[in-house]
This record gives structure tokens, C-alpha cells and sequence, in this order.
């Protein structure tokens, strides 16, 4: 280890070092939440406005995505199951 790498090492404590790993970590999710935050604020922006739901009318279904109930569209071949799996 060079001479700059040992002072480097001496002056900076374990402590330190989780103390500024802990820092880092909590801005990182700071930043996350903030970002997802406004994330959903636009998301529910573009559901009030209509800009979700309008693509299912289309489909046939209700614009909550609920549609027939089974999931698929009107013009799938996937059969229908029931809760234990029979066609």
C-alpha cells in the first residue's frame, strides 16, 4: 500500500465509512421516493383525464379493464377456466 493509501486509511474510521454508506442509502431512497411519488401523481393525472380506459371501449369491455370477467378478449382462442383449472 502506498504511503497515501495509509494515511488515507489511518484518517478515514470504520465509522466513517458506515456512516457515509448509511448517508448514501438514505439519499438513494429519498431520490427513489420522490421519483416515484411524481410518478403517481402523473398516473393519476392521465386517469382522471381519460387517458386510461379509453383503449378497453374499444374492446367491448368497461372502461375499469374489467371487461367480460375471464381476462381475455372477445376474439381469443384461450378457453375459459373455472377456479380448479377444468375448461
Amino acid at each position: 500500500m502506498t504511503l497515501a493509501g495509509q494515511t488515507l486509511a489511518l484518517e478515514v474510521s470504520a465509522g466513517t465509512g458506515g456512516f457515509l454508506v448509511v448517508l448514501l442509502l438514505g439519499l438513494a431512497a429519498v431520490g427513489l421516493f420522490t421519483m416515484m411519488s411524481r410518478s403517481l401523481v402523473r398516473l393519476r393525472g392521465n386517469v382522471a383525464s381519460g387517458r386510461f380506459g379509453k383503449h378497453t371501449a374499444d374492446r367491448g369491455g368497461q372502461p375499469d379493464g374489467h371487461g367480460s370477467g375471464n381476462g381475455h378478449g372477445s376474439g381469443s382462442d384461450i378457453p375459459v377456466q373455472d377456479a380448479a383449472g377444468r375448461s
